[in-house]
């Protein structure tokens, strides 16, 4: 059986401050955010893809966003998304962008995703512009030469994003 070490306790311990201070500044102003997760299926090796619609998301303020990746602890650590699709590589994403559409107006261009990933070491969400009316099927992940290496972009797989919103 696993067992929590003193230094993975620290650190739970560390996110569970930084997300208390996150919710009580918005608490302060009277808003309380919430968090829902977005899968986008590598379903060719292109290197564009759109994000999936979402009636969570569709029309609401978008306060931040992060992004999960494959983070082996072990050889045989394998990290899965909620729907049991594997998550791209961190070579993967090192080469990926975001970008992100609102109905009327773009509000992030080409954002790398190396950038808003959650390690262990740091469970920011990265703020964004309060930009209402996010509409997830107007947004993209480009992923810069996609084919090289030719194995880069395994089908099936997925990026995992955390989206940050209020209504």
């Amino acid at each position: 059986m696993n067992q929590i070490t003193p230094n993975f306790a620290h650190k739970l311990e560390q996110y569970a401050q930084r997300l208390d201070q996150f919710i009580q500044m918005f608490q302060n102003q009277g808003v309380v955010p919430r968090c829902t997760d977005i899968e986008v299926i590598v379903n060719d090796q292109s290197g564009r893809y759109q994000l999936p619609d979402s009636d969570i998301l569709r029309g609401k303020t978008i306060v931040g966003i992060s992004c999960s990746v494959q983070e082996q602890i072990s050889t045989a650590d394998t990290v899965f998304t909620p729907l049991d699709r594997t998550v791209v590589t961190q070579t993967v994403i090192n080469s990926s962008y975001l970008t992100l559409n609102a109905d009327s107006l773009r509000f992030v261009e080409n954002i790398p995703l190396r950038d808003l990933v959650v390690t262990t070491n740091d469970r920011r969400y990265t703020p964004l512009a309060n930009v209402r009316g996010f509409n997830p099927t107007k947004s993209t992940i480009e992923v810069g030469n996609p084919t090289t290496p030719s194995n880069k972009l395994v089908v099936g797989s997925a990026f995992l994003l955390h989206f940050y919103y209020i209504d």
